[in-house]
């Protein structure tokens, strides 16, 4: 992974409501301050359950972090990062698992926790070439 970015886990690879608080709390508003960014900053988030909780908006509330929860089944309208972000990363992510699996050598595998990241860098250095 390049080295600035985060990575969160929780134990069954969904999101959670403590894992989304954790990198609020730990990870974007530390990112804030560190990079001189001025608040209050809005944040948009879609109206998932693991994105709303009174300890998150608590916290939020007293960080200058602007929560703004999305309506549902807006994401043609409202969600563009859907759309031009996730939509080329899902593509590019797909055609580098083929390449990968079409290996000789990775014949009958599958990608895991410990491949992914190695994967998941190739795909966005293809996305994103600055990244190399």
């Amino acid at each position: 992974m390049p080295p600035t970015w985060i990575f969160g886990k929780s134990d069954k690879g969904w999101m959670t409501g403590e894992t989304f608080f954790e990198y609020i709390a730990n990870d974007f508003n530390k990112w804030l301050i560190q990079e001189g960014i001025p608040k209050p900053v809005i944040v948009f988030i879609d109206g998932h359950k693991s994105h709303m909780s009174l300890s998150l908006s608590e916290f939020c509330d007293a960080n200058g972090i602007i929560l703004y929860a999305l309506p549902p089944n807006t994401t043609h309208m409202l969600q563009p990062v859907d759309v031009s972000v996730f939509r080329p990363l899902k593509q590019e992510w797909r055609t580098t698992v083929r390449r990968w699996l079409n290996k000789h050598e990775n014949v009958n595998s599958s990608v895991t926790k410990f491949n992914f990241c190695t994967l998941f860098e190739e795909t966005c250095k293809e996305l994103i070439p600055q990244i190399r």
